[in-house]
């Protein structure tokens, strides 16, 4: 046994323990007893002084004769193409034999192995989107063919599963049918299935209305053990949101009331509220119901379905302070799974202005990760104008919530819902982006005991940590942003707002009327808006002077149209007096030479006025008169009022006279009472009925004269009647038809009058 360094071998290169048969070492036997020296591992023999390498215990490898000996076969070192050849051969011989001994036991064990085997065949034809409408259809009825009385056999494994769903989408109305009538007994089996379940919402969008309400049906009475399991419950989610009727929601949703709702269905259903007014006994024991019942289900993870926010915005309306409480202590910090839905949305706002500073906070921080998806959600971005109205802390607000805004004003902008959210924090609760209904809903909040601060301040914090980024996007897309409606609103917010850096925003705007910006409908009332409002830059340059640095060059070309006409007249009105006066002097001489439109009407009229109204100086209002014993401008004023005055009330006196004495003089014309005009201006009440009588003397004789001559003019007749009487013939007018028939005494049906 020598020392470490004499074991090693003479060449550093050498690893003999690769090469066992090139190794000289004798192991010593081992003695009766078992004892003996170890046998040693990888020793090479001493090198003698003045030997070669071949004495170094290698031996040179001869071509034929290998590491066994002379004689063998493999002897020399073996190709590596040769055994990977090999080895492939074998490995690929076993494959087909276990694919062939895998389909044999597939095959023992599943009946219907070869009828898979050919519906699959057939389906991966039929589920190609480039495949033909005819080719389709052939292959759809082989598919029903074959499968035709044993779907339900085959259709809860994986790969039939989906074969019948192809058939369902692609299939006829009668083919659907084929497959309903098989599978309507095993609906409940089908939702249950990780594979069938999705063969249910098939069956609800392409089947028929009866087919339908069959399958919602099916769940009455079933829906909370439907929902505490895991697969069934995402299936009746989605026939609750997407294909039930509002009476089968309700039915649905009554089953949380209790057992009396579960069992017994009406067809009058009923809300939780309706209940509470018609049967207030019965309220304690649903909402203990209700407790008992929602508590596990957020144990679960279904606190995400819409059916469960339902129930839940029902119950935290009537529950006792200490049981909301309790709720808002499971959800609090999970409320990111509420907002996506109507009612959940309500369930979080509602947390939000129970919760203290501390839980607000744990709130805050829970939507760090989705603050941009819950931005752009219809419900959820209710959540978080509720928030900003609620939370004193605006430093956490900016941290976890406008910051990752910040960073996503991209999506924001593109989504309805997002420009909302920006809009106010630009203009809070105003009548011009929103709705009365949303401002009422997010004013139940107001007055809440956990928010001290003013509102003012709290609005005028949050604002910053979303000007800087909002600022930067709009004057980078100010042109497309400004194409759409709602983001040229947001636009002009921005633009109108005192806080935000806008200098680079304007020059920005500016620059847009060299395009057509001007001629399109959004951006041309924006931009008119932005100059009438006299925005400034940061350094005081008027918006209208930098929109005249732009369009100078093309000014009649902009004046051509009527939308840009109204833009000169904007940008004249608004700009400098000598920005003004250069406009004037350019276009003044070449007005008769343009296109007329109204917008060059205007700036005509502006031109010959010699001066704007925006720009001229407002005349001070002269001082009133006083009145004096003489008169003067102020007393002759009053004088001309109160005789204005009298004669007007002379006029009602008069008025109310004609009215009193109409009825002896009223005529009877075919059944209908008629009244006669009275000037009685000239005559006293006493004479109007004289008069009246005289009239309708003369009228009789008139009617009688053309009874029998039908000849003379009845107006000469009239004036000479009158003449006689000493009457002075008074024009008359059609009478008045009155509302109900009043005979006139001793008068009779052939004493007509014509009007």
């Amino acid at each position: 046994s020598g020392s470490r360094k004499q074991d090693r071998p003479s060449h550093p290169h050498v690893r003999l323990r690769f090469f066992p048969s090139a190794m000289d070492v004798t192991a010593p036997k081992k003695s009766s007893t078992g004892k003996g020296a170890p046998k040693p591992k990888n020793v090479a023999p001493k090198r003698k002084p003045g030997s070669t390498d071949e004495g170094s215990g290698q031996q040179k490898r001869v071509a034929g004769k290998g590491a066994g000996g002379p004689g063998k076969k493999g002897g020399g070192l073996a190709k590596p193409g040769d055994k990977a050849k090999e080895h492939h051969a074998k490995v690929a011989h076993s494959h087909k034999e276990q694919k062939d001994l895998k389909s044999q036991r597939k095959q023992a064990r599943n009946s219907n192995f070869t009828l898979l085997s050919q519906l699959k065949a057939h389906w991966e034809v039929a589920r190609q989107k480039e495949c033909e409408k005819q080719k389709r259809r052939d292959t759809i009825s082989e598919m029903m063919k074959l499968m035709q009385g044993k779907i339900k056999e085959i259709v809860f494994q994986h790969d039939s599963a989906r074969v019948v769903q192809t058939c369902i989408q692609y299939g006829t109305p009668e083919q659907r049918t084929v497959i309903y009538t098989e599978l309507k007994d095993s609906i409940l089996e089908l939702c249950k299935n990780k594979y069938s379940r999705f063969i249910v919402p098939k069956m609800l969008l392409y089947g028929s209305k009866p087919q339908r309400e069959h399958i919602v049906s099916l769940f009455y009475g079933r829906v909370r053990q439907m929902l505490q399991h895991r697969i069934a419950a995402e299936v009746l989610e989605l026939a609750y949101s997407d294909y039930a009727n509002a009476r089968q929601r309700a039915a649905l949703v009554e089953e949380f009331y209790g057992p009396q709702f579960r069992y017994f269905k009406s067809e009058h259903t009923q809300t939780l509220k309706e209940i509470a007014a018609a049967h207030p006994e019965k309220l304690p024991k649903i909402l203990e119901h209700l407790k008992t019942t929602l508590v596990p289900l957020f144990a679960k993870g279904t606190s995400t379905h819409d059916l469960v926010h339902r129930v839940l915005n029902e119950y935290i309306q009537f529950c006792s302070k200490e049981d909301r409480e309790e709720v808002f202590e499971n959800i609090r910090e999970n409320l990111v799974s509420l907002v996506h839905t109507r009612d959940g949305a309500r369930v979080a706002m509602r947390c939000i202005w129970e919760s203290s500073a501390k839980d607000r906070k744990a709130i805050v921080k829970s939507f760090k990760e989705t603050s941009v998806q819950i931005a752009t959600q219809d419900h959820g971005h209710l959540v978080l104008l509720a928030l900003f109205d609620a939370m004193d802390d605006t430093v956490q607000v900016k941290k976890f919530v406008l910051a990752p805004l910040s960073a996503g004003v991209s999506e924001l902008v593109g989504s309805k819902s997002g420009v909302k959210l920006l809009l106010y924090l630009l203009a809070p609760r105003s009548s011009k982006h929103f709705l009365p209904e949303t401002v009422e809903v997010l004013k139940q909040g107001d007055g809440n005991e956990f928010s001290k601060k003013d509102a003012a301040v709290r609005q005028a914090e949050l604002v910053d940590g979303i000007l800087p980024a909002l600022t930067a996007y709009a004057t980078e897309h100010a042109g497309d942003m400004l194409k759409e409606g709602q983001n040229a609103q947001l636009v002009l917010e921005l633009a109108l707002h005192p806080k935000a850096k806008k200098t680079e925003l304007l020059q920005a705007l500016a620059a847009l009327f060299v395009s057509d910006a001007a001629e399109n409908g959004a951006s041309h009332r924006v931009l008119r808006k932005i100059i009438t409002e006299d925005v400034k830059t940061d350094e005081g340059v008027p918006f209208a002077e930098l929109v005249h640095e732009h369009i100078k060059e093309d000014l009649l070309d902009l004046v051509g149209s009527n939308r840009g006409a109204f833009v000169v007249v904007a940008v004249y009105e608004h700009a400098p007096a000598p920005t003004a006066q250069s406009i004037k002097q350019r276009l003044s001489p070449l007005m008769d030479t343009l296109p007329p439109s109204k917008g060059l009407e205007l700036l005509a009229s502006l031109f010959e006025t010699g001066t704007d109204s925006a720009r001229a100086p407002k005349q001070p209002a002269k001082p009133a008169v006083a009145a004096s014993a003489n008169g003067g401008p102020a007393g002759k004023a009053k004088q001309s009022k109160r005789k204005a005055e009298e004669e007007e009330k002379e006029n009602k006196e008069e008025e109310e006279k004609h009215t009193a004495v109409a009825a002896p003089g009223a005529v009877e014309e075919d059944g209908i009472a008629g009244t006669e005009e009275l000037s009685g201006g000239e005559q006293s009440q006493g004479g109007g009925t004289a008069e009246q009588e005289g009239e309708a003397e003369q009228e009789q004789e008139q009617e009688q004269e053309e009874e029998e001559e039908a000849v003379a003019p009845t107006t000469k007749k009239s004036k000479s009647t009158a003449a006689k009487k000493g009457k002075t013939p008074k024009r008359k007018t059609a009478p008045a038809r009155a509302k109900s028939i009043t005979p006139v005494a001793g008068r009779t049906r052939s004493a007509r009058s014509k009007p």
